[in-house]
């Protein structure tokens, strides 16, 4: 059975009509391409980010930071960029992306080196959305995107972590 559920996640994630985030529960939850736009208007609200920065330590802090300068990084950038070089640094630096995955604060996806390596590479929400996206999540206010993600993904308001 895991072999199967593994099949269908890669597939999905492979497919150009979901996306993978950390939103229901700091679990990944497959968003279809219906509620980009409303799931964007929220993740770049700068209210909604600024009340979350407070609650991050320091390392993911420093990330965002440096995701405000660049216009996206993988894991080994910022090892190089953050000077984070021995095993508790990297340590540290796998806690601090989880955590900003599970605030929902930027858009991470696996990606392959030219080596044949697996990265996470990580991008702010404007980085992400395509100038369609960003369109259509201009006509709606937060509360209405907000109650639009909370209708279809089918859980308790206080499951979703953009609250």
């Amino acid at each position: 059975m895991g072999h199967v559920i593994y099949n269908i996640s890669e597939t999905l994630s492979d497919s150009e009509e979901a996306l993978i985030c950390k939103l229901i529960q700091g679990k990944l939850t497959f968003v279809h391409i219906s509620l980009w736009p409303a799931l964007y208007r929220i993740v770049t609200d700068a209210q909604w980010i600024s009340e979350r920065i407070p609650r991050l330590k320091p390392v993911a802090r420093k990330i965002l930071e440096t995701l405000q300068e660049i216009e996206n990084a993988s894991t080994d950038q910022l090892r190089e960029i953050l000077f984070l070089n021995d095993k508790q640094d990297r340590k540290n630096l796998s806690k601090a992306i989880l955590e900003l995955e599970t605030y929902v604060l930027v858009h991470s996806r696996s990606v392959h080196t030219e080596k044949g390596k697996h990265v996470r590479l990580l991008e702010r929400w404007e980085m992400w959305g395509s100038e369609k996206i960003k369109a259509e999540a201009g006509t709606f206010g937060f509360a209405e995107a907000r109650s639009q993600v909370l209708k279809y993904c089918g859980t308790e308001e206080n499951s979703l972590l953009f609250d």
